[in-house]
């Protein structure tokens, strides 16, 4: 994500309006839905749900990942293209991603079936990844594979 001081001041200025935040975005982590250079649109929700796609502030920086699952007051958010899961308290997340523009594609948003599927992958690569530590193996695995597939399927037109 954008980590620039214009991005910190149209965070301040959204957390103090009803207006949505729109924040260009840097990396590939969820991808195929998100790319690089694509365009977020941002806006609190009262109650996030799984399957939720978020912008949150992890470590020194912003991303953008789909919320897993919550536990004991923790947010468990994942990216698609990504092994690694972050663990982050509801003061970390700035909103939920309800729009998304991409040159030369259009993107869905809404909450498709697939998630059914991609939840339980998600969890499935992260937990391997734990066990057997081999970042390039599942990177390459089918696993991976087939949540890009179910995403370009559901989300991508």
């Amino acid at each position: 994500m954008d980590n620039s001081l214009i991005t910190e001041a149209k965070i301040k200025i959204y957390e103090n309006t009803n207006r949505p935040l729109i924040v260009k975005v840097i990396g590939n982590s969820m991808m195929p839905l998100i790319c690089e250079n694509d365009t977020v649109h941002v806006r609190k929700k009262q109650r996030y749900k799984p399957g939720d796609i978020l912008l949150f502030r992890y470590r020194s920086g912003l991303i953008v990942h789909r919320l897993l699952f919550i536990r004991k007051n923790l947010f468990h958010l994942k990216g698609d293209n990504c092994v690694n899961i972050e663990k982050v308290r509801l003061l970390d997340i700035i909103g939920c991603v309800f729009k998304a523009e991409a040159p030369g594609r259009e993107i869905n948003i809404k909450r498709p079936f697939a998630l059914i599927l991609i939840i339980p992958l998600s969890y499935f690569i992260y937990f391997k990844w734990k066990r057997t530590g081999n970042y390039e193996k599942i990177m390459k695995g089918k696993c991976l594979l087939i949540i890009n597939k179910l995403v370009q399927k559901s989300y991508l037109k």
